[in-house]
């Protein structure tokens, strides 16, 4: 008991003594609201048991999102996207992009929040899961297995052009030539074929040493979550939409209300600053888009001037 007044201490409660012990039944749907909490609020354990109500409730202050200044190791990829911008505030509406933005964006569903939280450096504010992780490097400091794990995705989650650094597994394909009697052909398979392991004189008697030669050792090709060359429209909120499905101009009309001649067309291009920017703030505001994209959309205004 005595350690646990000594923090409170430390936390700045000078009378801890003042302080009322309550015993809370915690179920799924508190569970659910700490977690939208711990994003959003500063005080998720008193939004959550006492105030009983979800964080889609709760307000808070929305800081824009520069993009960091970061070291950029994949300099060379980008994405170009033709932007739809509210003339007078510039507010980004939506965006057209091909299938590789799309990528990006469902990327951020498949990643662990360990993964977040190393991509997006431990420097940002995403309510108190700052806090949950340097807790837990904390807790398991010395501890090799904790501290160098990283969150590997299956390769299905691969992609082929990667802004963030995700880290996923590869997938080998074997490809060998066979013989069977007079019969010649060729093989891709996903398991080690015989001829390239080295069991002695059984394994040299079913295969030549030409034929071993013959065996490779192919990676599996990225795909992404989206396939073919479709076109898609992405709004300042993320929702998604075929752009096949709805015209630039009826999607205005019908979201924001407004004239075709109250929007300008702008292409912009982003890389990894970008895309750790969306990440983060797909995940703190409603209005995604213009809060990682606004100083593309400046600068673009700036050169045409």
């Amino acid at each position: 008991m005595d350690y646990v007044l000594n923090t409170l201490r430390g936390f700045g409660y000078a009378n801890p003594y003042k302080l009322g012990e309550i015993v809370l039944d915690v179920g799924l749907s508190e569970i659910l609201t700490l977690l939208e909490c711990l994003f959003t609020s500063d005080s998720p354990l008193t939004d959550t048991f006492l105030r009983k109500q979800s964080s889609l409730c709760l307000t808070r202050s929305r800081i824009p999102l520069t993009p960091p200044t970061v070291q950029e190791s994949g300099a060379d990829q980008t994405i170009t996207l033709k932007a739809f911008v509210k003339k007078g505030d510039s507010k980004i509406l939506c965006v057209e992009s091909g299938a590789d933005f799309i990528d990006l964006i469902f990327t951020f569903l498949a990643l662990p929040l360990q993964s977040v939280w190393d991509i997006s450096g431990d420097s940002i504010t995403l309510g108190c899961i700052g806090n949950v992780f340097r807790s837990f490097k904390g807790l398991n400091e010395g501890n090799e297995d904790s501290s160098s794990a990283k969150g590997l995705l299956p390769s299905y989650y691969s992609c082929p052009k990667e802004l963030l650094d995700v880290v996923t597994e590869q997938r080998e394909i074997y490809y060998y030539k066979f013989c069977h009697g007079e019969t010649y052909g060729s093989k891709f398979t996903r398991m080690m074929p015989d001829c390239l392991n080295s069991q002695g004189d059984y394994m040299n008697k079913l295969y030549s040493k030409q034929q071993k030669e013959d065996a490779k050792v192919l990676y599996m090709r990225s795909f992404g979550f989206v396939r073919g060359y479709a076109r898609f429209l992405v709004t300042d909120d993320l929702v998604i939409k075929l752009k096949d499905s709805v015209s630039n101009i009826s999607l205005l009309k019908l979201r924001m209300h407004l004239a075709e001649e109250d929007v300008a067309e702008q292409m912009i291009t982003i890389g990894k600053s970008e895309a750790i920017s969306l990440l983060r703030s797909s995940m703190m505001t409603s209005s995604a888009l213009t809060t990682c994209f606004w100083n593309l959309i400046v600068k673009k205004a700036k050169e045409e001037t």
